[in-house]
Order: structure tokens, then sequence, then C-alpha cells
């Protein structure tokens, strides 16, 4: 967040520009030239550019001309202190605070780029799933057709290494599709095709309380589930053959009977945190089988997803599903056996560009 205030403000005196980088941007305004819903946009628009908008829209709400100090917080102070000879300082106005989102990191909306491979992550086998916390610092995965694993870094900055084995005290099961709360303590998987759970105390702390969830051992057809980062909602597709999707709402620690999701039909579905994008893959099986990735949006839960369509951007002529869809919308895991990977299913990422 980057808030803005007036220091203080002098009627009809020269505009002090900040030192260091803001200098460059620093500019007088006429002040019919200010308006409130202008600076606004600016700011939100350009961010640190619309400073000088700022500073003569700040001037205006304090009845002043638009030659006021204005700092940012954390920032750099006015490169010359006040003296006697400038007169008596008014008091500081306090003004309203402009919030930018300073991690976004895409623009909403535009397209994604070419998957890229996550070289760090991948051996010459198969890398099946890549499940991340919502700070993006835990990642759980599948090798081996029947082993989960779990990899850390420090920051988004680093790369993983390759995941360990996740000891659950199961080892005779064959477990698949694991997917987290954001926070990393609570696991949700499949044991063959039966949805289980597990918790923990602490991202350090082993899981433990590993067992089956009651209210969801209908859905014995399972292939793939995805959770949302909160816990509200657990989304499940059934049998390749069937293609469908379905939503098992949870309310006071239990699940609904799971129900189908409208206009969707496909697998490996991934959702974002407002659920107001949905990705996933559909099979198709002539001349060779194939997965493509497809994507829908909507502008309200109350509505169904509408303008579903193929993604060619992340398409391959291989197998492709989407695995993890960041809560920023801006980054998406995917496993495909594409030619230039490492062997077998590799991870990949695809970003939206900024």
């Amino acid at each position: 967040m980057v808030r803005l205030h007036v220091e203080r403000v002098q009627p009809r005196r020269a505009l002090p520009c900040p030192s260091g980088h803001l200098r460059r941007w620093c500019s007088f305004l006429p002040l019919t030239t200010a308006r409130p819903g202008r600076m606004v946009t600016q700011v939100l628009k350009i961010g640190f550019r619309a400073f000088p908008v700022a500073c003569a829209w700040l001037a205006a709400a304090a009845a002043c001309s638009p030659e006021s100090v204005v700092a940012i917080d954390g920032g750099d102070a006015p490169d010359r202190p006040v003296d006697a000879a400038d007169g008596p300082v008014d008091a500081p106005v306090d003004a309203p605070a402009v919030q930018v989102d300073a991690a976004a990191r895409c623009a909403p909306g535009t397209p994604w780029g070419t998957p890229r491979l996550l070289l760090s992550l991948n051996t010459p086998g198969n890398e099946i799933y890549g499940r991340l916390t919502a700070d993006e610092l835990t990642l759980f995965g599948r090798v081996a057709d029947t082993e989960l694993t779990i990899s850390t870094r420090s920051s988004t900055a680093a790369t993983f290494p390759i995941g360990t084995p996740l000891d659950l005290g199961q080892s005779t099961m064959t477990f698949s599709s694991p997917t987290a709360t954001g926070d990393g303590l609570t696991l949700y998987f499949l044991a063959g095709a039966r949805i289980w759970r597990a918790h923990r105390t602490s991202r350090t702390s082993p899981f433990t309380d590993v067992g089956p969830v009651p209210e969801l051992a209908a859905a014995a057809d399972a292939t793939t589930i995805y959770l949302l980062p909160d816990e509200s909602a657990l989304y499940i597709s059934t049998s390749v053959a069937s293609q469908q999707i379905l939503r098992a709402a949870r309310a006071g620690g239990v699940f609904a009977t799971p129900v189908a999701v409208a206009g969707v039909v496909g697998t490996s579905p991934v959702v974002s945190a407002d659920e107001l994008t949905i990705v996933f893959s559909t099979r198709t099986f002539s001349p060779v089988a194939t997965n493509s990735i497809w994507m829908g949006t909507r502008p309200s839960t109350a509505v169904p997803f509408g303008s579903i369509a193929e993604v060619p951007s992340l398409d391959s002529p291989s197998l492709d599903d989407p695995s993890w869809l960041s809560p920023d919308d801006c980054r998406l895991y995917l496993r495909s056996v594409r030619p230039g990977g490492s062997g077998g299913y590799d991870l990949y990422i695809a970003e939206r560009s900024l």
C-alpha cells in the first residue's frame, strides 16, 4: 500500500520536489486539472507517476494552492528543511489514503504466456501434480505413480527442489491428487478413488489424523480433486469417460453432497479462489489420445461459468492438464508430456503478462 498525505501546506509557495527517484516525476499542475476521480485513476493505472496529480488534488482538498509538500510513507523526505522565512506552518492535513496493489503481478484477464518447464522439479520419471500453498512456498506433488511428495522454498524468487516423500503412515496405499488449504495445514488427497484428509499443526509438523472424509464416501469414482484455499468447497472430477465435474460445498466443517458444475464438461479442474475462473482439460481419443486445456469465467458465483473456450497458448499435441492456479490468477501450473521435457509427465508454469 502507498499512503499519500500532506506534510505541510504553504499557500502560494513553490513545491519542493522529493529527493531520490521521485524527483524526475515532480512537476507543477494547475489546480483545475486535479480532480479526485482523475487522481485515483492515474494512481491505480501508473503508480508513482501520478504523484504530481495527487499533490494537486490534496492541495485542493485542503482549500489551498497546489503548491503543497506531499510525502510518501516510508519514502524520501523533502530535500530542504522548513525555515522561519517560510512563515507559520499549517497543521498537517489528513488526506484520504490511496491504495495501490503493489503485489499485483499481472493484468487480470490478459492471455496466458507459453508454458515453461520447471527444471528444478522434474526428473526422467513422472511429475504428476504441482499443488501449492497460497504463499507459493510449499508444493505438494506426486511421483512414481503412487507416492506423494512435498517441496519447500524460502521465497517465491527461489526454485523448488525435487520433492521428498510425504509420510502419511499408509505405505501400502496408492495416493494421488494432493490439494491443500491456503495455509498448508490441511491436505486432501485421493487414496485409490476415495477422498481422504490429513492435518498438521504447523508447516514443520508431520501430518496426522489421516483418514477418509466420511461425508464424501459416495464420491467413489473421483479421478482428481481441487480444494479452495479457504476450504469452503472441493471440486471433484469423475471418471475420464463421463468427464463430469462436481462441487461439494463445505459449511460447519462438513461437506454437502457434491453437485454438478453447470455448463462444464471435462476433468482436472482448478478454480480461482473467488470461483470466477475455472481451468480444466477435455480428453479426445481420435486419432490419438490428447488432453486440451479449456477455461471458463463468470462475473458472479450466482451464475454458471460462461465464455468457455480452449486456450491454445497452453496446449500441445500431447496430454496437458492444469494443476494449480495462483490466488491472484496470474500463474498456472500444469503437467504435460509435451516434447522438450525431462521425461514422462513434467511440470510447467504459465504466466499472464503485466
